[in-house]
């Protein structure tokens, strides 16, 4: 039978096995429901920074446009115009023109809160007229703000470490500009409002130009984490048009990078959050998750053993007193304190076993009387069969008036049955062979020394050997009758001894013609359960030494060197036999 998997698991194992199918699931669940959650968390915290990040470049867009709209319109400006061409103005005009525009130029400064000031380069005079001051063109300025720009992709011009916004006009690249409008945009105000915008703890917010001398930060953030960001969005330009937000590790801190650029302005918004405000929580939730499994599988340890020793010692109690059952050992009756399903299985098993002997006694019983008779009967098997030989071998001998045989056959003949009718049904293996002996020697006399008979020395620890009565003597009447009686030449029976530590082997052999379909035919009688007609005394024999040995008793047909029959009979020395 083929044997299924898990059948040869002791009961321990098992049990955890059990309680780890049912609760598995259940971590596993609750694990996914976990990652679900955080990945929900994850999207919605993503998508509210994102969201703000539009309003806030949104933002930015509107300021600026509005007052590069305005800067468009101061092209036309009249004041501008006198002041950049005429040379020829008197000191009221000059002075009237500047505070005319100086208010136009504070109301292009007030529109938006990121503007720190709003001025006018003229070239002509080579004076800055600003919301408050009327000076010279600062050194390189001149230079650097009269560059034209995209003012729809990029309007901003970084210079001196500053964002500016200016308007030469004209914008031609082979005319020096009449003037210049510009507009210096306040850093401060850009982190006041990027600090407002972003209001994040463990996080912040990095406003940057395409040129990478300008940017604006805000929150506390440390200086290697604002470099390694700066470093990332030069190598990555193309990073917010294409991903929501990536992952940045950071001096074994791990934060979310999210960037969304204007189009509009040529500005980058970048805000970076740590991954532990985000999904902290969540993280601190699955390591509890993962910490109650272990208890868990602690838990079920614990529990399986202490179920496996409520159930396996009563268990192993009642395997070990059934295996002293299955040894022969009818002391095998159990103690068990306490109440339950083994109590009573104990109580049934203890009155088995109380049965069981009871019946044992009295199929001993039975099967010892059985016994005795059948011995009885197998003697008196033996002992007519050869009487009836006798008497007609003395009538032959008689007849032909030889008196010297007759007295020596009838000598014989009587201490012969003086030998069978002793009471004892088991005797010395030297008494045996002595009989056997004083049996050859009636048999010369009929066959009239045509065979001859050798008898080798008994091994000395086996003289006391206790045997069944006559179990030697019948294998010599099989050779007599049935392998050399009617052989026309000698005859020969050997009987000998082979000894070593465990049996001793009897052999009874003749030089008889022996064919194959006869031996064939003795084994087979010899392995019949019940008497057969044929060749009986054989398998009395063998039936007396099995009754009396059991199983180690055993007797075995075969052909000998010389083609007759082969006899062995092996002995235990290791168990007394008898009855």
């Amino acid at each position: 039978m083929k044997t299924r998997w898990g059948d040869q698991m002791s009961i321990f194992p098992k049990l955890i096995l059990a309680f780890l199918i049912v609760l598995l699931p259940l971590f596993a669940l609750s694990i996914r429901m976990n990652e679900q959650s955080k990945e929900l968390v994850r999207k919605e915290i993503t998508q509210s920074i994102e969201q703000r990040m539009v309003s806030y470049i949104s933002t930015l867009e509107l300021d600026f446009n509005r007052v590069m709209g305005l800067q468009t319109e101061y092209v036309n400006d009249d004041d501008i115009d006198i002041l950049s061409t005429r040379e020829d103005l008197s000191y009221v005009e000059f002075t009237e023109a500047v505070s005319r525009l100086q208010d136009r130029l504070r109301l292009m400064k007030n529109a938006a809160s990121f503007v720190r000031d709003s001025f006018v380069d003229i070239g002509l005079l080579n004076r800055r007229i600003s919301t408050n001051a009327y000076s010279e063109i600062p050194a390189g300025d001149g230079a650097a703000l009269n560059n034209a720009t995209n003012r729809l992709e990029s309007p901003f011009i970084v210079h001196q470490g500053k964002l500016w916004i200016t308007l030469p006009y004209p914008g031609t690249l082979n005319r020096q500009p009449l003037f210049t409008l510009g507009l210096e945009i306040a850093d401060s105000s850009l982190k006041a409002y990027l600090d407002e915008f972003t209001d994040l703890q463990d996080g912040g917010s990095l406003l940057t130009h395409d040129n990478p001398n300008w940017s604006v930060e805000s929150g506390e953030t440390p200086a290697v984490v604002t470099e390694t960001l700066k470093e990332r969005i030069r190598d990555n330009g193309s990073f917010a048009t294409n991903r929501h937000y990536e992952t940045l590790k950071v001096g074994g801190e791990a934060y979310y990078l999210f960037i969304k650029k204007s189009d509009k302005l040529g500005l980058s918004l970048s805000v970076f959050v740590k991954e532990s405000k985000i999904i902290g929580p969540l993280k601190q939730y699955k390591d509890r998750v993962w910490w109650l499994s272990i208890a868990s599988f602690i838990i079920v340890v614990i529990f399986s053993y202490w179920i496996y020793r409520l159930i396996h010692r009563p268990l192993a109690q009642l395997v070990f007193s059934f295996r002293k059952l299955e040894k022969g050992d009818l002391d095998a009756a159990m103690q068990f304190k306490g109440t339950g399903e083994f109590r009573y299985l104990f109580e049934r098993f203890n009155k088995t076993v109380y049965r069981l002997k009871e019946l044992i006694d009295e199929v001993y019983v039975q099967q010892y009387q059985a016994k005795v008779a059948e011995l009885k009967q197998l003697q008196s098997q033996i002992n007519p069969h050869f009487l009836f030989n006798c008497f007609f071998n003395l009538y032959r001998i008689a007849k032909m008036h030889e008196i010297e045989q007759v007295i020596r056959v009838t000598k014989s003949l009587g201490e012969y049955f003086r030998f069978i009718t002793r009471g004892s049904d088991h005797i010395r293996l030297e008494e045996e062979i002595k009989h056997a002996k004083a049996y050859a020697d009636i048999q010369e006399i009929r066959f009239e020394d045509q065979i001859r008979v050798e008898f080798e020395e008994i091994p000395s620890r086996w003289r006391d050997r206790q045997i069944p009565k006559l179990i030697v003597q019948p294998l010599l009447e099989n050779a007599y009758q049935h392998g050399l009686e009617d052989r026309d030449g000698p005859g020969f029976i050997r009987v000998g001894f082979i000894e070593n530590e465990q049996f001793l082997t009897i052999i009874v052999e003749d030089n008889g013609n022996l064919t194959d379909e006869q031996l064939a035919k003795i084994n087979g009688l010899l392995a019949k359960k019940q008497s057969p007609g044929e060749n009986a005394g054989l398998y009395n024999v063998k039936r007396r030494i099995q009754l009396y040995f059991g199983e180690e008793g055993v007797m075995v047909a075969g052909r000998s060197l010389s083609g007759g029959l082969r006899i062995e009979l092996r002995l235990p020395t290791d168990k007394q036999g008898g009855e």
